[in-house]
């Protein structure tokens, strides 16, 4: 998910070269305000029962030097963009764009929040856990694995 950050408490949020750097007290400090917002966000909304974990990814800047979290949000069910998308706008707008109740708020804009499929198998780190032995084939919200012929899938 990527949503674009408009403030903490009354203070407007401006994109600086501190949140590239991963280890400023910044980014840190971001990090740790958007994962307690966005985690409380989902806890809070339709989708609370699929809902597993959350993880801030990065931030981004916009055009007018603003700020755009990228989440990684993690389900239980296969949830197609479009109705994550739909059931977060509708939390945002009934929450006056708060996240989770938290001091951070989203911008309301609603054309700066984008949900896209995170692709397990061709993530540049190994995010599955099929066998080298085996071809991941990428779903909706999830993965799988298939043998390659010759083999047999011996897992639980």
């Amino acid at each position: 998910m990527e949503i674009e950050l408009s403030r903490i408490g009354r203070d407007r949020l401006a994109f600086d070269d501190s949140l590239v750097n991963k280890t400023s007290l910044n980014y840190t400090k971001l990090r740790d305000t958007a994962y307690n917002g966005v985690d409380r966000m989902l806890m809070q909304s339709d989708l609370r029962d699929i809902y597993n974990s959350v993880e801030v990814i990065g931030f981004n800047a916009t055009k007018d030097n603003g700020i755009i979290g990228k989440l990684f949000i993690q389900l239980s069910e296969n949830t197609n963009e479009s109705k994550l998308r739909e059931i977060v706008k509708k939390y945002l707008h009934k929450s006056s764009y708060n996240l989770g109740g938290t001091d951070l708020y989203a911008h309301p804009v609603a054309n700066n929040l984008d949900m896209y499929d995170f692709d397990e198998c061709a993530a540049f780190e190994k995010s599955h856990d099929c066998s080298e032995f085996s071809h991941c084939f990428n779903l909706l919200g999830t993965y799988t694995c298939s043998c390659m012929e010759g083999f047999t899938d011996e897992s639980e």
